[in-house]
């Protein structure tokens, strides 16, 4: 997948780190990449994102009782961020649909 387009506006310093870290994991999702098993390393990326979350929350909360009293919120809001995501990068895709199959190797079925 491709990395991130900054469609010529200026990046603030954390907005570059940001968009660096998920290279980052980009570039590892890719080298995981083989002819039949998209699939699999996009379902991966996207159970270690949760574990990962998981664990962000529930350390940042401190103990069990109040986890537990957090997560509905934390879910809420973790599911809409990726919500957002997800509709902001399918419709970067889709608008450049033929350039981006291209370039992703995945061709047309």
């Amino acid at each position: 997948l491709a990395p991130p387009r900054t469609h010529g506006t200026a990046m603030s310093d954390p907005q570059i780190q940001f968009a660096e870290l998920s290279n980052a994991f980009l570039a590892l999702a890719n080298q995981k990449l083989t002819a039949d098993n998209h699939t699999q390393v996009s379902m991966a990326l996207l159970a270690a994102a949760a574990r990962f979350n998981a664990h962000v929350v529930a350390a940042a909360c401190g103990n069990a009782e109040r986890a537990r009293i957090e997560a509905p919120k934390a879910t809420a809001f973790l599911v809409g961020q990726f919500e957002k995501s997800l509709a902001s990068n399918l419709g970067e895709y889709i608008a450049n649909y033929d350039a981006n199959l291209q370039r992703s190797g995945l061709g047309h079925n």
